[in-house]
């Protein structure tokens, strides 16, 4: 799956494992750095539910649309279809199967 990142700040943060060491701690930052490369490494979010150890989870209410993974302390990795058009099933959801590349948003604690 394509991975985009909201801001450039986020991406070389991202791409950093001292950097995300410095912001997230350790255990946090493998946390990341493993949930991204998972979600590279499938072919849409479908499979992404694969995985149980990430917890992927879509979320609702004001977040609806976008999806998160778990980190510790309440934390999550944030993110939403990246497409024009986000590919739709006809009840309206978010047909995640063709779904192929993201938008993280950010890495947070939105409870």
């Amino acid at each position: 799956m394509e991975i985009n990142f909201r801001k450039k700040k986020l991406k070389e943060l991202c791409g950093s494992k001292k950097k995300l060491q410095k912001s997230y701690g350790k255990p946090n930052a493998e946390k990341i750095m493993n949930s991204l490369a998972y979600l590279s490494s499938i072919l849409n979010l479908a499979e992404g539910y694969e995985r149980s150890s990430l917890r992927l989870h879509q979320l609702k209410g004001k977040r609806k649309g976008q999806y998160a993974t778990h980190l510790l302390d309440g934390k999550r990795v944030v993110f939403e279809p990246n497409h024009d058009l986000v590919p739709c099933k006809k009840d309206g959801g978010i047909h995640e199967e063709k779904v192929n590349k993201i938008m993280i948003i950010d890495m947070e604690d939105y409870h």
